[in-house]
């Protein structure tokens, strides 16, 4: 007696068999902002903006294909288990942007304490490929304007290069580079330091 309920094939996509793409893509990206891998920068925005708007297209795909299966009366395949891996996509990228946040909201905070103690910052897209500094005036911010208006330029890119020119600069203000984690150049010139203060660039390993 043949099965009345032929077995689906593998290639055949339903909602939860999406959402696992998903959840895989997640994990890829994950892996390369993490480690730089396939040319994505390490910790970049885009790399966590990319995961929330698979997410978000992904819900989007799902309530159409919901709405178009009600109208062609056909079965909507959404089981408690994909339930399950929705909530644990949303909750991955949700953690990471959060994370993302507070992390840009920290860089803010100590380039605003590093202009204040008399030195200047300079972000990675004011340099080119060859680490060659380019006029801010020919180099555009790595986000459009209305993105710019949401998030801060901190959430895009890291601080790389911190100068200080100034007598006012002494041991405590360097306290405010230890959390610069891609910091690459430092110059210092007519400060008040001594090598107390250098103790705090200790553990910036791009230094």
């Amino acid at each position: 007696m043949p099965d009345p309920k032929p077995k689906r094939r593998y290639y055949h996509l339903t909602p939860h068999r999406l959402l696992i793409g998903v959840l895989a893509a997640q994990g890829f990206l994950l892996l390369a902002d993490r480690f730089a891998l396939f040319g994505l920068n390490r910790g970049s925005g885009w790399n966590v903006l990319l995961a929330v708007a698979l997410v978000g297209l992904t819900v989007l795909i799902g309530l159409l294909w919901f709405a178009a299966s009600l109208l062609l009366r056909r079965r909507f395949d959404f089981s408690i288990w994909s339930l399950g891996v929705l909530t644990l996509a949303v909750a991955i990228v949700s953690t990471w942007f959060a994370v993302k946040m507070q992390q840009a909201r920290r860089q803010g905070e100590t380039v605003k304490a590093i202009v204040q103690a008399g030195c200047g910052v300079r972000y990675d897209y004011e340099f080119d490929e060859s680490g060659r500094y380019i006029d801010v005036r020919d180099r555009k911010p790595p986000a459009p304007a209305w993105l710019r208006d949401l998030l801060p330029v901190d959430f895009f890119s890291d601080v790389v290069l911190v100068g200080c020119l100034s007598d006012r600069v002494g041991d405590d203000d360097l306290i405010h580079l230890e959390s610069l984690n891609e910091l690459e150049y430092l110059q210092l010139r007519r400060t008040q330091l001594s090598d107390d203060g250098l103790e705090h660039l200790r553990e910036l390993a791009n230094l």
